[in-house]
């Protein structure tokens, strides 16, 4: 065999359908003469789609082969990665603007004025970590410390392009309550740093 039929009844062998490679190599025959990365590629990109429709691979590859293993557009990818982080950009934005105007708010304090501190809101002994972000809640406090982390971080950002259209890494209002949610059930960990530390936690909603 061809090397490019090699990799691609070992990348599929986790189907255990031999039936469909063989459909696959029969409806998609220039995977024979292929590389092994070219193949690899390919096989990744159905994965993709797959995951992206709802459908399994298994059967996306039998009845839709030539589609699912085409060569990937890598450019129509770049751009499709590209929109969604200028809408994580955007919904950042949006989450910035409204704490920011949080910053209006301040009370009196002795003989001068100061910035109320969510960190200690409450009284709580287990006291928001970062520095001051300038809200006045607790949950404010929380919800700028966990973006400050996710914006900056590689792993995240890579986890947000790859999830599904409905995912929760692709809804600033479900990360935003999970954080929350964590912080309500043990405020004794910092739950932005857990979770854009290992954001496939976030999943378990």
């Amino acid at each position: 065999p061809m090397h490019g039929e090699l990799a691609l009844r070992k990348l599929l062998s986790p189907l255990r359908d031999a039936a469909v490679i063989d459909a696959c190599l029969a409806r998609v025959p220039a995977i024979r003469d292929s590389s092994a990365r070219e193949v690899a590629s390919r096989v990744v990109g159905a994965r993709v789609k797959a995951s992206d429709e709802g459908v399994a691979l298994v059967c996306a590859l039998r009845e839709r082969a030539e589609e699912f293993l085409a060569p990937r557009d890598r450019d129509g990818e770049r751009a499709r990665e590209s929109a969604a982080m200028r809408t994580a950009s955007t919904s950042l934005r949006s989450a910035a603007d409204a704490l920011g105007a949080k910053l209006a708010e301040e009370r009196t304090f002795g003989t001068g004025t100061y910035q109320r501190d969510g960190r200690v809101e409450g009284g709580s002994k287990y006291v928001v970590q970062g520095t001051l972000k300038g809200t006045s809640t607790r949950s404010g406090d929380l919800i700028v410390r966990f973006w400050n982390l996710w914006g900056g971080s590689n792993v995240c950002r890579k986890v947000m392009t790859s999830s599904a259209k409905d995912s929760i890494y692709r809804s600033p209002e479900r990360l935003e309550a999970a954080v929350l949610k964590l912080d309500e059930l043990a405020p004794f960990i910092d739950s932005p740093l857990l979770l854009h530390r290992e954001p496939l936690l976030l999943a378990i909603e």
